[in-house]
C-alpha cells in the first residue's frame, strides 16, 4: 500500500507543475461580439487602440458609410490616434476622390479591388482582432478574436493586395482638403 501512494505522489508530483502553467496562461480561447447598427461605433473604437498601430480593410466605401454614418468621422478619429489604415476598396462604390498625398496625409495606403468584386459587406481587421461588417438594412456586424482567423485574412488580404490596382483618383492641384 505504501509503495502505491508513492506511486501516486509521483504521478502527483508531476502533474502540479503543469497545472500551475496553465494558471498562469493567458487565455487563447476565440472570443465573438455580435453588434445591431446602433453599436457598430463600439468596433471601430476598438480598433483605434490597437497595439499594432494598424488597421487593414477590405471596404465597399458606400455601404461602409451608411453602417458607420456621417457623423463618426472615422479617418479623422484614426489619425488622431495614429493608427495607419491600409485598405482595399470597391472601385463601383467609392464616394471620395484621393491621391498620393491625401493617402500619406490620411496615414492610409488604398488599392482598388479588381473590377469583379462589386460586394457592399466589409471586413477590418487589427491585432488579433477580425471585424464583419453586414449592410446597414440587415445590420448585423460582428468581431471575433482569434489569432488564427486574423492570420488566415491577413493572408487573404495579401492576396488580394498583389492583384489590386492603384487608387488615386483625384489630380495633386485638386487636393482633397
Amino acid at each position: 500500500f505504501k509503495d502505491i501512494l508513492k506511486e501516486h505522489a509521483k504521478g502527483i508530483g508531476a502533474i502540479i507543475p503543469l497545472l500551475g502553467k496553465l494558471r498562469t496562461d493567458p487565455l487563447t480561447a476565440p472570443k465573438l461580439k455580435v453588434f445591431r447598427n446602433e453599436r457598430v461605433s463600439e468596433i471601430f473604437n476598438e480598433s483605434l487602440e490597437s497595439e499594432s498601430k494598424l488597421v487593414y480593410e477590405i471596404v465597399s466605401a458606400k455601404a461602409f458609410q451608411a453602417v458607420i454614418g456621417e457623423k463618426y468621422h472615422y479617418t479623422r478619429r484614426r489619425m488622431k490616434a495614429g493608427v495607419n489604415l491600409k485598405s482595399l476598396r470597391v472601385r463601383e462604390h467609392e464616394i471620395k476622390k484621393y491621391n498620393a498625398k491625401a493617402h500619406e496625409r490620411e496615414l492610409r495606403e488604398a488599392k482598388f479591388l479588381p473590377a469583379e468584386f462589386t460586394f457592399e459587406s466589409n471586413i477590418s481587421f487589427w491585432d488579433d482582432t477580425v471585424a464583419f461588417f453586414s449592410t446597414k438594412p440587415e445590420g448585423l456586424h460582428w468581431m471575433v478574436t482569434s489569432r488564427s482567423i486574423r492570420e488566415m485574412f491577413e493572408q487573404i488580404f495579401n492576396l488580394l493586395w498583389s492583384v489590386s490596382g492603384k487608387m488615386e483618383t483625384l489630380h495633386e492641384e485638386n487636393l482633397l482638403e
